[in-house]
């Protein structure tokens, strides 16, 4: 789901499941320029107000391939998730339609499962979209593979994933979706570890918070002014909220991107299971350090999803975790860490693709090898033109930059590739206590708090997070063994009492050992050293 701040600028996040960037796919040789939202040019074919037939460029490989079907066709398309509508009625459709024939019908189901609505539905897709589903379908066959079609109809498929091709394959050796995982640009809006109120940092004296002892200090300091201030909150209840407050909380302040229960040797390829790191226990002895003297806000266990956001909404919590979808007014993204000399990972580059979420085309579909050249065509410089074009004042792009595969970001340089927004497009949406909070740092944007890109090192790799793995597998089944304890036991840790937090902690990891954490680390490590 792309925030508002995102839409705003016309770019895709790259915490987020996004699209993929910086490849070079063909494109229309004649050009225009027109002028995009940001006031830079955004190359626009000449054509695509004109009925058009779309043109290959020709490979040995390609020379007797016909040009693809443009007659009018209606292709229907499930989209599962926490997505707003998508109306294939806009001025970019109609260029879409117009060059390719295809119409989308595309419908958005919010609540339901795919399996679920595949087998109740009279009415069945020629693609989808499942999200974390979509491994589900693969299985029972729903989804089916676009190997076939690769090689003589997928020229900008393959100059878009060439290179994540290991990545895209499934574990039966076939391709199965056009990913929307991928590499992006240095992040420009960063999540942060923790973050806190803009108001806070201002009485505070905006000090320089690097570490947990760094956030306590400015935590306490102000409690110790304001009595009707909460400190930090979590969300320990919800299992989406516990991942998104608590556990992926580890990751990041250990200076780790989001593998899920892991953490990644990127020299070595070695899966470690996080809970079994000494430094784990470390942030989560202070999360129980912080509830015994008052810090921790007491309700970070008690609080369903709604109640949570309500809280944050009312004023009067001090810090949160991460910097959750409009909320940039009220609070500011740090990079903050167990300990001096490590640096969160938000502002990496991450050059991955997993192997879905991404669209597919169901064995439903009437006309498979049309779909996918319709789904090839996307993957161009001239569907990325057309989408990203400026029409009349109206830009398109937020709407489809997820799920279809898009490269994510907005803008050209003079060489013709796609860059990320301008800073003075992200400097200019700043609100008056963001700007307040800038200026108190002396910097530009909340991405200089960060570490630089060139600081940090290249994930070339898929994160754990996004793998797909099978239900009933091995994985999964001691996966879910661990997580079910670890949700429990964090809990128990966090909120026993200090003189007892070793002795706790000790009987948690003791128990992982026991109950397949070594076990994860080498299947883990196979699968990331075998290229997946």
């Amino acid at each position: 789901m792309i925030s508002k701040r995102l839409k705003k600028f016309f770019s895709a996040s790259a915490a987020m499941f996004l699209a993929a960037a910086m490849c070079s796919c063909s494109g229309s040789s004649e050009e225009t320029s027109d002028t995009s939202l940001s006031g830079e040019t955004v190359n626009v074919p000449a054509d695509i107000s004109e009925n058009t037939t779309v043109s290959q460029t020709e490979t040995p490989d390609q020379a007797d391939i016909p040009p693809m079907d443009t007659s009018p066709i209606t292709l229907s398309l499930f989209i599962f998730g926490d997505y707003d509508d998508i109306p294939f009625d806009d001025t970019a459709a109609e260029q879409i339609t117009k060059v390719t024939g295809v119409t989308l019908e595309i419908t958005v189901f919010n609540d339901e499962t795919p399996s679920d609505v595949l087998s109740e539905s009279e009415t069945k897709p020629d693609l989808i979209y499942a999200g974390y589903d979509t491994q589900e379908l693969i299985e029972s066959g729903e989804i089916i593979p676009i190997n076939d079609y690769v090689t003589p109809y997928g020229k900008n498929f393959s100059n878009l994933y060439g290179k994540y091709f290991s990545s895209l394959t499934s574990q039966d050796g076939n391709i199965y979706t056009f990913g929307t995982g991928g590499s992006a640009p240095a992040v420009l809006l960063p999540e942060g570890t923790f973050s806190i109120r803009h108001d806070v940092l201002e009485e505070t004296g905006y000090p320089d918070i690097k570490t947990v002892s760094d956030l306590e200090a400015c935590i306490s300091e102000y409690m110790e002014n304001h009595s009707g201030n909460t400190g930090l909150l979590l969300c320990g209840g919800p299992i989406q909220l516990y991942e998104k407050t608590i556990s992926e909380r580890v990751n990041y302040v250990l200076g780790y991107p989001n593998d899920g229960e892991f953490i990644v040797n990127e020299e070595t390829g070695e899966a470690s299971y996080k809970w079994l790191d000494p430094n784990a226990g470390k942030f989560i002895k202070w999360l129980n350090h912080m509830y015994n003297t008052g810090l921790l806000d007491s309700d970070s266990y008690s609080l369903k999803e709604g109640a949570y956001y309500d809280k944050i909404s009312r004023g009067g919590v001090i810090a949160i975790a991460g910097l959750p979808e409009d909320y940039d007014d009220v609070y500011c993204p740090l990079p903050v860490t167990l300990e001096s000399g490590m640096k969160t990972m938000f502002t990496a580059e991450y050059n991955d693709f997993s192997v879905s979420p991404g669209i597919g085309i169901t064995k439903y579909c009437s006309e498979p090898e049309r779909a996918f050249r319709f789904l090839d065509w996307w993957c161009s410089d001239e569907a990325q033109d057309i989408i990203m074009a400026d029409y009349n004042g109206e830009n398109f792009y937020a709407r489809y930059a997820e799920p279809f595969p898009m490269i994510s970001v907005t803008e050209k340089n003079q060489n013709g590739n796609y860059i990320s927004p301008l800073l003075e497009d992200i400097i200019a949406g700043y609100s008056d206590e963001e700007r307040a909070t800038l200026d108190g740092y002396g910097i530009k944007t909340f991405a200089d708090l960060f570490p630089s890109a060139d600081e940090l090192p290249e994930i070339n790799r898929t994160l754990i997070s996004d793998y797909d793995i099978p239900a009933m597998s091995e994985e999964s089944i001691l996966l879910e063994t661990l997580e079910t304890y670890m949700k429990t036991e964090i809990r128990n840790s966090i909120t026993c009492s200090e003189e007892e937090f070793d002795g706790k902690w000790a009987e948690v990891t003791e128990w992982c050992e026991n109950n397949g954490a070594k076990e994860l680390e080498e299947l883990m490590t196979a699968r990331i050293r075998s290229g997946e």
